[in-house]
């Protein structure tokens, strides 16, 4: 077990997937998810959930902000990692 090489994959695939919203790239961010990856969440007081493709779609028909100007920013809050007997 290396949890410091885990914790730096993490870093590098939530790092993608912040790139990929950043710039709206859809192929930077299938790079960050499973082919087979649900999206679930809230977005405002709607909770959504579907296939990833559905946050493809989205990224793919709106512009980011690196082409908006507008801010962006996302921070790794904590990472905690725990193994399982």
């Amino acid at each position: 077990m290396d949890t410091a090489k885990d914790e730096q994959q993490i870093r590098a695939v939530i790092a993608q997937y912040a790139e990929g919203m950043r710039t709206h790239d859809v192929a930077t961010l299938k790079g960050a998810f499973h082919d087979l990856a649900i999206l679930c969440g809230y977005l405002g007081d709607d909770l959504i959930a579907g296939p990833i493709a559905a946050l493809y779609d989205w990224v793919g028909a709106n512009p980011g902000p690196a082409a908006t100007g507008e801010p962006y920013n996302c921070e790794i809050l904590k990472i905690e990692i725990t193994r399982r007997a």
